[in-house]
């Protein structure tokens, strides 16, 4: 006899995403599995990261899950470039807050571009952004960015580089 776990995992390779009353229904067909072993068992493999849990109720694939990738946009690599040839040697690492949108499905909009680097070369950069860009920002505080920042209308923020 088939394991519980075998067919939970080939349930989940027929289709796209599933309820556990799906899955129920069509193991209950196959083999002689209680719903709390089922139910248990499906558990254990969203914690192992074999199945992921899509919404309240909704499961799929780990495979299935889409990767998270970032496309610069024209005006993040020009900017990126402009700042690159003024300061070489300072690493860089240049964002619209947008790309973060898909996963934060309820908040607002941020068209800030952020602009990260090194401790060192912060405050350079900051000044040399404000010669040609009317809205810059250099490491506000929470409190600052939410009374004074709209981040629908845009603008840069320079902040320091973590690297982890």
């Amino acid at each position: 006899m088939t394991s519980c776990k075998t067919l939970i995992l080939e349930y989940s390779d027929r289709t796209n995403t599933f309820g556990i009353e799906d899955l129920w229904n069509w193991i209950s067909a196959i083999a002689k599995y209680s719903r709390n072993t089922v139910t248990c068992l499906l558990y254990r493999l969203v914690k192992a990261g074999c199945i992921i849990r899509v919404e309240k109720g909704l499961y799929a694939k780990a495979a299935d899950k889409p990767v998270f990738k970032v496309k610069p946009t024209d005006e993040e690599i020009a900017l990126f470039k402009k700042i690159k040839a003024k300061y070489p040697f300072a690493p860089l690492c240049v964002y619209k807050g947008a790309i973060l949108s898909p996963l934060q499905h309820h908040l607002s909009a941020n068209n800030i571009t952020y602009i990260e680097t090194d401790r060192r070369a912060i405050e350079s950069i900051f000044n040399y952004l404000r010669e040609f860009e009317d809205k810059v920002w250099l490491t506000p505080d929470l409190d600052f960015i939410y009374k004074y920042i709209d981040l629908a209308k845009g603008g840069v923020i320079v902040k320091p580089l973590e690297i982890i």
